[in-house]
């Protein structure tokens, strides 16, 4: 939370999981000093998480970044410009997959009409201070779209987990992508009289600052038991306890293998797995349809994998995590969340059909619980 002099406390929370709500503990000797009114404000925003700055083509060293403002489009004494936006992301834990994010920065001034803009995301290192036309960071060779400015906001992003945001945003959570941010540029820079001013993060008005708008899924009812008779669960005597024979994979696939165990174990509170000789098998099958596929037995299960299928993706040896982390949800006694319909369970779990394969890399508060649901 931050007062009207810029002063910063940071705060405390937790998530009501029965009831779906989220709670601020806030420190009482921080609002008794405080210059009111006082901003609460849970999305990522203010100068010490957010960097940014833009460049002018006309001025190819000048940096900007102390300037209250931003610019794109071009105009006669400053040429093209192109702006440069990163945020720090707030710590949340693994369980609470991300659904949906955006980016909002708020116009302060134009000339021209204002239509679509373009973004692409950067790939190398930079700083908001040394920035300027000539040293401008990389960016990834794919542009992508955002819509025009309504009601004086910019939003890049939305409420579609599948959306450009969304997943670039998780992959920076997860370490995919190195979390530098993203250039925004307007579409049309030929005409000379086309140019727009956002607020920056230097703007007095901390309400005028750029966003980073994060909702995460904190559900837990949106799981599917599994028959009994259609899982297996391997205990030994005194608890619940399902070894994985992963032997006969590739050396990467059982390295994989061992994160997904690890990370279904530490949320689990009374089921879990190990890795050892077993008859429950963890195998390469490059016939199965789709990238997966777990059979139960009498008194095992076999649970496999398509090799062919995850290798042709990009980030495959992510992939690997998520496919083997649903598949081991089955052996636990889950079933897949296969209905659309159910936006947050088809696209939010890692049972769910929809997930983001690549980024959902850990078993989400609604697979958890159906778990120990099942277990307790």
């Amino acid at each position: 939370m931050t007062d009207s002099s810029e002063k910063q406390c940071s705060i405390d929370w937790d998530i009501n999981e029965a009831e779906n709500r989220l709670i601020l503990h806030l420190d009482e000797e921080f609002l008794g000093s405080a210059i009111y009114p006082v901003v609460i404000d849970p999305t990522v925003s203010g100068p010490s998480n957010t960097y940014d700055t833009y460049a002018s083509r006309a001025n190819p060293d000048t940096n900007y970044y102390l300037n209250n403002y931003l610019r794109t489009g071009k105009d006669e004494p400053y040429g093209i410009r192109r702006l440069f936006l990163k945020f720090n992301l707030p710590s949340i834990e693994n369980k609470y997959p991300i659904k949906s994010a955006k980016i909002q920065i708020k116009l302060k001034s134009n000339s021209g009409s204002i239509g679509q803009f373009n973004y692409k995301r950067i790939i190398t290192s930079w700083s908001s201070s040394a920035v300027t036309w000539w040293n401008s960071p990389d960016c990834e060779s794919t542009e992508y779209h955002s819509s025009s400015v309504s009601n004086g906001i910019l939003t890049i992003g939305g409420s579609d987990p599948t959306g450009i945001i969304p997943k670039m945003v998780r992959r920076w959570r997860v370490g995919l992508y190195p979390n530098y941010g993203i250039k925004l540029y307007y579409s049309d820079e030929s005409s000379t009289s086309v140019w727009q001013t956002f607020y920056s993060s230097d703007y007095s008005d901390l309400t005028c600052h750029p966003k980073l708008i994060i909702e995460i899924y904190t559900g837990y009812s949106s799981y599917k038991k599994k028959p009994i008779s259609d899982f297996y669960g391997g205990g030994t005597s005194g608890g619940n306890y399902i070894v994985l024979d992963g032997s006969e994979l590739p050396v990467i696939y059982q390295s994989k293998l061992a994160i997904a165990v690890s990370r279904w174990n530490t949320y689990c509170s009374s089921s879990h797995f190990s890795i050892g000789t077993s008859d429950n098998k963890v195998i390469i099958n490059n016939n199965i349809p789709g990238w997966g596929k777990y059979t139960p037995y009498s008194n095992h299960f076999l649970i496999e994998v398509s090799k062919t299928q995850i290798d042709q993706e990009k980030d495959w040896d992510d992939i690997i995590i998520s496919v083997l982390e649903h598949e081991m949800g089955h052996a636990l006694g889950i079933a897949d969340n296969d209905d659309s319909s159910r936006v947050n369970a088809y696209r939010c779990t890692q049972m769910g059909y929809g997930r983001d394969r690549d980024t959902f890399l850990y078993p989400s508060n609604s697979d958890i619980y159906g778990v120990n649901d099942v277990w307790n």
